[in-house]
């Protein structure tokens, strides 16, 4: 299925699907959803809508299982459908690398406190989109990134969003003075909408960690 590059998948399926079974997760194991505590069907490829037949699909061939965030997605086929095209966008199409696109998603999550999502993209940073120890740490802990270009694209993704969008020229041309070109300024919001999605579901619906990115838990101080 093409939902996202060919290249990332391929360098990421493996380790992906030794998580999952190393946490002893089994791609059909269940064919009735489970549910959060807030009521919200957390689906199995079974019981979700036919509508996401094909997104289910992409993250059992992909990935061996279906995470939790994804299966709750799944009651609103608008959300997952969107949600799965903006990261093909991305990958596809965007001028920002899988690092770069990482730690948009991670400040974005930090920001929002979504745990789920932190843990998540800390997973991701060591698996789909390579992103260095030292730098998933810092955008855990909302520090400043060691790299500097790095930090300004940190930096940049939370003025906008803190500011909603509202930002100064000021910030902006300390982002292009960083390196950074007007076309990567304009994927940086495709990335915080992407992540607003993810990230909002999750809270709303108190969806719970997957076992395999229990080992990157974070939780509010």
């Amino acid at each position: 299925m093409k939902l996202a590059k060919a290249g990332i998948l391929a360098a990421s399926a493996t380790a992906l699907i030794a998580i999952g079974a190393g946490a002893g997760l089994a791609t059909n194991a269940m064919t009735a959803p489970a549910w959060t505590s807030t009521g919200f069907a957390v689906h199995t490829v079974e019981s979700a809508p036919l509508a996401v037949a094909n997104e289910m699909g992409f993250y059992t061939e992909n990935f061996g299982f279906i995470p939790n965030l994804a299966g709750v997605m799944a009651d609103s086929p608008a959300l997952l459908k969107s949600y799965i095209t903006t990261y093909q966008n991305l990958s596809e199409h965007g001028s920002l690398s899988g690092t770069e696109i990482n730690v948009v998603a991670l400040a974005i999550s930090r920001a929002n406190e979504c745990t789920y999502c932190i843990a998540g993209h800390t997973m991701v940073g060591k698996t789909i989109l390579p992103t260095p120890d030292d730098v998933l740490e810092s955008l855990r802990n909302d520090e400043k990134i060691a790299d500097d270009k790095l930090e300004a694209l940190r930096q940049f993704s939370i003025d906008i969003y803190q500011a909603h969008g509202q930002v100064s020229p000021v910030t902006l041309k300390r982002f292009l003075e960083a390196g950074y070109d007007r076309q990567q300024a304009l994927d940086v919001v495709a990335v915080i909408g992407w992540k607003i999605m993810s990230n909002i579901a999750g809270d709303i619906a108190e969806v719970q960690l997957d076992e395999f990115a229990k080992p990157f838990e974070w939780s509010k101080k």
